[in-house]
């Protein structure tokens, strides 16, 4: 009958989007003097759902073209990306055949302009590989907003912590940050990584936004008071609980960071449904292949609501949480979690 044709797609849906594939990878590129990778992260996709910050080497010609260009457009966001689909763990071994290229596809738009293709990102080093599948995130946002602080003496870098679901992805490249207390930040911390708090902003009003909203101070150019701990997880740890121990650890330095001119603020994509297709699904009837019409139908679909609105959004949420409780419960023998839990990996562990 017609309820177990659609229960039959929705486990359909549920086990594509929790099963590890071969996928194409995009990364923001952060930085012109040491290069820095960070994932465009989604809670809803199993080959996606990782806060992943890679260290890496790139061929001398691609990244003298990359500095010329940021330094032509400093606002402008790079993307480096493989050239075809590959998993993740082959990345993380170490290299991977890849693309440079500025901005995301768009519909309407010219493709994003490509500046090197099919040479080989090496050295790769992971930095951070935090799985956010739900059972690793938070029930709530905490009371500030925390971001993984790196890179070198010269360029620092800054990526927020996704600790929780109903999140966005807030990126900086070459933060300036002005120390009023504490000690001198070491090559050394900066290269492992470090963890920034932003002292006025409390993450559990800001977020959840409706997307395609996203957190209004993120702006380049904007001061923020900080403080700066070390990191207390190793570069694999996941949640949840990643931000408990700063609660009560103290600050090895503060001051203020100012932000880069290149930033990036996305809930569309990190939010998203992926459909049985590949296309990112938030209401029925989105479809589309390649990248640049995934990110069309999700921006279309996410059209922010009216205020008035607002309350229908919650309770649509609402009835997918249900759903999704309802095929996890009858999934369970199968091993997996449609809330968003991938298969056990024992890389995490």
């Amino acid at each position: 009958d017609a309820f177990k044709k659609i229960a039959h797609e929705e486990i359909q849906k549920c086990l594509f989007r929790n099963t590890i594939t071969a996928d194409d990878f995009r990364f923001i590129v952060q930085g012109t003097d040491k290069p820095y990778l960070t994932l465009l992260p989604m809670f809803n996709m199993a080959n996606y759902r990782h806060q992943l910050i890679l260290s890496c080497d790139l061929p001398k010609d691609v990244l003298e073209t990359y500095a010329a260009e940021r330094a032509k457009d400093p606002s402008a966001v790079f993307y480096i990306g493989t050239t075809k689909d590959v998993k993740l763990e082959s990345i993380l071994a170490g290299s991977f055949e890849a693309m440079l290229e500025k901005g995301l596809p768009a519909k309407n738009q010219p493709p994003p302009q490509r500046y090197a293709s099919n040479f080989q990102v090496t050295n790769i080093k992971a930095l951070k590989n935090s799985p956010i599948d739900s059972k690793y995130l938070d029930p709530s946002f905490p009371d500030y907003m925390y971001f993984y602080l790196y890179g070198t003496k010269d360029q620092k870098h800054i990526e927020h912590m996704l600790v929780s679901s109903s999140n966005a992805q807030l990126t900086s490249d070459q933060v300036d940050l002005q120390l009023s207390s504490g000690s001198a930040l070491s090559e050394a911390d900066l290269a492992k990584g470090l963890i920034v708090r932003l002292d006025n902003i409390h993450e559990n009003i800001v977020l959840p936004v409706l997307p395609p909203n996203t957190p209004a101070f993120f702006t380049a150019g904007k001061e923020l008071k900080v403080s700066i701990f070390q990191d207390p997880h190793a570069a694999d740890a996941h949640g949840p609980g990643l931000t408990d121990p700063l609660s009560k650890a103290t600050p090895i330095a503060s001051g203020t960071l100012k932000l880069g001119k290149m930033v990036y603020a996305d809930s569309v994509l990190l939010n998203g449904n992926p459909a049985l297709d590949g296309t990112l699904e938030v209401n029925e009837g989105v479809s589309g292949n390649t990248l640049e019409e995934r990110l069309t139908a999700t921006r279309r679909n996410f059209v922010a609501e009216d205020n008035q609105h607002v309350d229908s959004y919650y309770k649509r949420r609402d009835k997918q949480a249900a759903w999704r409780h309802y095929v996890e419960k009858n999934l369970s023998s199968i091993g997996h979690d449609t809330a968003g839990v991938r298969p056990q990996r024992s890389h995490h562990h």
